[in-house]
């Protein structure tokens, strides 16, 4: 009992939670970078071409695979002539290091019906093409 409060008391320990508490304040810091970036890309999908889905087609995953690189990143904002920093943009959203975009963290709700559409068509076809 009286052991554990003096650990707590420690300079170590104290080191540990202060090591945990700037960690969680970067965790943080980068999650709010991401969703600002991620708002940002949103809303200039939206200006430019309209539906989401159909831009996010068009113009990044031409393979319809629902997920991009940095590389299809780049090259669907150069072409809707994006004129911001497109790879401090990509940095940010990609703040898990996985090189990957994926639809429905850009637009849940569209991301999630493409996938109910998706399963009915293979319920109901041989598949979605």
């Amino acid at each position: 009992g009286d052991e554990a409060s003096v650990d707590l008391l420690t300079p170590t320990s104290r080191l540990g939670r202060r090591t945990a508490c700037i960690k969680n304040k970067q965790a943080s810091a980068r999650l709010a970078s991401r969703s600002k970036a991620l708002l940002e890309f949103r809303s200039f999908l939206l200006e430019r071409k309209g539906p989401m889905l159909r831009t996010w087609f068009s113009f990044f995953d031409k393979t319809q695979a629902a997920r991009i690189g940095h590389k299809e990143f780049r090259t669907g904002l150069s072409s809707l002539r994006y004129n911001g920093d497109i790879d401090g943009m990509w940095t940010d959203i990609n703040h898990d290091n996985s090189d990957e975009l994926f639809f429905d963290e850009v637009d849940a709700e569209q991301g999630k019906l493409r996938t109910e559409f998706r399963r009915w068509c293979g319920s109901q076809f041989e598949g979605p093409r």
